[in-house]
């Protein structure tokens, strides 16, 4: 952020805030705090923070504390009391995004339409440097409102900062922030009227007032500005290697977290309702990450394939990464989730993560199966183009399965290792290595329904899966090795 010019100004960012896209992460921004500032950064979970409405958690690392919460439905709000001159909101940008409203002791300040195409985590949504030194209110309310480029509307909040001038400077009590990111798109920001005159700033490259600047009201640059003013740098420590976990991983395409009482279950951006199907109904139970939904054999979920919408990824990038948590107590082979269906009369294999797949060499082992035919493997009864992983699971232990494809080979990861596997001979005399599996052919493009639990087999439903299942989530990339170690080390349940 620029040096200060003026005690009195107005910086009305508008950020693009949501929570599943697909698209890839920036890192956050850094600020220099005014020299005559004191900055106390408050986390979105703190209890001074006050919700009304249906609001969600969410997590990532590279959120400030981990977190940040979510809304989509309209006059949700959140509200917040502090003492200072300023304050700042940071949350999320990225396409799935909606209008708030920002106000500032009951006065409308801002309305902050929040879409980008591109993710970034912990940025500033909205400032404001010049409230008269005291006690002050701000409350953030989602309209349910969005642009046409949207696709949802929500509204999330990360932290918020409080700065006032009228003290001597100390150290922030915030961790030192991240580096400055580069958005691929600078968003539009309206302020709202008030005293104080400001200004509309229309999306560009660098953006510029859309009415004639006063020294009260100051366009934020999309590219890092190059100060005004040398501020007065903060001491930092000497920077340590970033461990794995740090390392941001991609937001999914899609993700469930069975928040709901039953089926039907939809993904945290509200869409892509997986129906209950089979003879046995599912249910959702507590896990170590939030809701779970328990597949207790011969129940499953599923998505027509008329329905499938973006998971059809074989119709796009052609790159996929399926991972969910898993706590199995079968002793056979099971289905996790994908786009998979072997039936006899129209075959629609394109990618699905298994486990305990023994007929090709994926015993005991995480398997991850990609198809571009639709149906099996030539010369072979059935698919044996899988990868499994070097280690095999446990069972009754919550373990992360992980399968990547990135249109070259096929990979299976198991808490967060990709362990090599072969070459190694099945049963029918085939020898090769599983994993990675090669496979440059690509993925189906004809949409299959998409299930979690079950698989159509070539007849009848089959590979059922008993246990449960915890965020499950699905990337249109192949995640790199250090993302997923990362997305594992991140999400971990702690030791007893």
């Amino acid at each position: 952020m620029p040096a200060h010019t003026s005690r009195s100004r107005l910086i009305a960012v508008l950020v693009a805030i949501a929570v599943i896209a697909p698209a890839s992460v920036a890192s956050a921004p850094s600020f220099a705090a005014d020299p005559a500032s004191t900055v106390q950064t408050i986390d979105g979970l703190d209890p001074a923070i006050t919700y009304s409405g249906a609001w969600r958690t969410t997590s990532n690392r590279a959120d400030y504390k981990g977190s940040v919460q979510y809304a989509n439905t309209a006059k949700a709000s959140y509200t917040y009391r502090f003492v200072g001159t300023g304050i700042r909101i940071h949350g999320r940008l990225t396409p799935l995004s909606g209008i708030s409203e920002v106000r500032i002791d009951g006065a409308l300040v801002a309305r902050v339409d929040a879409y980008a195409p591109t993710n970034v985590f912990h940025t500033v949504l909205f400032e404001r440097s010049d409230l008269v030194s005291g006690a002050h209110t701000l409350t953030v309310t989602a309209t349910g409102q969005k642009t046409a480029a949207a696709q949802n509307t929500n509204v999330t909040l990360d932290a918020l900062t409080v700065t006032s001038t009228d003290a001597e400077p100390s150290p922030p009590t915030s961790p030192t922030p991240d580096p400055t990111p580069s958005p691929s798109a600078t968003p539009s920001v309206t302020a709202a009227p008030s005293p104080t005159p400001t200004a509309t700033v229309a999306p560009s490259a660098t953006p510029a007032p859309s009415a004639t600047p006063t020294p009260t009201a100051t366009a934020v640059p999309s590219a890092t500005p190059a100060p005004s003013a040398t501020p007065t740098s903060t001491p930092t420590p000497t920077p340590e290697p970033t461990p794995t976990a740090d390392l941001p991983v991609p937001l999914p395409l899609a993700e469930w977290r069975f928040d709901e009482a039953a089926p039907p279950f939809r993904t945290t951006a509200g869409d892509l309702p997986l129906q209950q199907a089979g003879s046995v109904r599912s249910t959702t139970v507590a896990t170590p990450f939030g809701r779970g939904v328990n597949l207790p054999g011969k129940s499953f979920l599923r998505l027509h394939r008329d329905a499938v919408g973006r998971l059809n990824v074989g119709a796009g990038s052609g790159k996929v990464t399926v991972a969910a948590w898993v706590l199995m107590t079968d002793d056979n082979a099971g289905f996790v989730a994908g786009m998979w269906s072997e039936a006899s009369t129209d075959p629609r294999r394109s990618y699905g993560l298994f486990y305990d797949l023994s007929t090709y060499g994926g015993d005991e082992r995480t398997n991850f199966h990609v198809s571009r035919t639709g149906g099996p493997t030539p010369g072979q009864k059935f698919s044996l183009d899988y990868s499994a992983s070097g280690q095999t699971f446990t069972r009754h232990v919550w373990q992360l399965h992980v399968g990547t494809y990135d249109g070259r080979e096929a990979v299976s990861y198991l808490d967060g290792a990709a362990v090599a596997y072969g070459p190694m001979t099945d049963k029918f005399g085939n020898t090769y290595v599983k994993n990675p599996y090669p496979y440059p052919d690509g993925l189906n493009p004809t949409p299959a329904e998409f299930t979690v639990g079950a698989v159509q087999m070539a007849s009848t439903v089959g590979n059922y899966a008993e246990g449960t299942f915890a965020r499950v989530r699905v990337w249109d990339r192949a995640l790199t090795a250090d993302q997923v170690r990362a997305l594992y080390e991140n999400e971990r349940p702690a030791a007893p």
